[in-house]
């Protein structure tokens, strides 16, 4: 098994989310969101997510250059 880091697993899920078309500041976000979730111990939202988020990404399912503002609670 090859262990990585949280900061170098944080950092190649931004250069992923880059390379697919985000906003630099809006990919270390949801790197950071990913990597989070994984340490949190909810790996279903983390970093396996990357791969769907990219190709969602490429196909233009998704636009990755937005934020979203979520407002209210629940």
């Amino acid at each position: 098994m090859h262990v990585v880091s949280a900061g170098e697993l944080t950092e190649f899920a931004a250069d992923v989310m880059t390379r697919v078309g985000c906003d630099g500041d809006i990919a270390a976000e949801i790197a950071e969101n990913l990597v989070g979730a994984d340490l949190y111990g909810v790996p279903s939202h983390g970093t396996m997510r990357l791969t769907q988020y990219a190709k969602q990404a490429r196909t233009g399912l998704v636009e990755l250059r937005e934020r979203l503002l979520v407002e209210g609670a629940r």
